[in-house]
C-alpha cells in the first residue's frame, strides 16, 4: 500500500511538474510574440523583455526542483 501511494505521488508531481512546464512555455511564447510585434512600442517591448527574464528565472527553479528527490518519510508534505 505504501509502495502504491508513493508510485502515485510520484506520478502526480511529475504531472504537476509537466503542467508547470507547459505554462512557463505559454508565457514565454506569448511575451516573445509581444516583444516582436511591429505594433508595440519601445516601453511594452522592454516591459515583455522583463517577462521573459522572468520565465527564464522560473523555468530555471522548476528544472531544479524536478531534480530534487521527493520528500520521504512521515513528516515530508502530503504525507500522514
Amino acid at each position: 500500500a505504501a509502495r502504491r501511494r508513493a508510485a502515485a505521488a510520484d506520478a502526480g508531481r511529475r504531472q504537476l511538474s509537466h503542467d508547470i512546464h507547459h505554462q512557463i512555455g505559454t508565457i514565454s511564447l506569448l511575451a516573445t510574440l509581444l516583444g516582436e510585434a511591429a505594433d508595440v512600442g519601445p516601453h511594452s517591448r522592454a516591459r515583455a523583455g522583463l517577462i521573459l527574464r522572468e520565465v527564464e528565472r522560473l523555468d530555471r527553479l522548476q528544472r531544479a526542483y524536478d531534480d530534487c528527490p521527493p520528500a520521504e518519510g512521515p513528516g515530508a508534505p502530503g504525507r500522514r
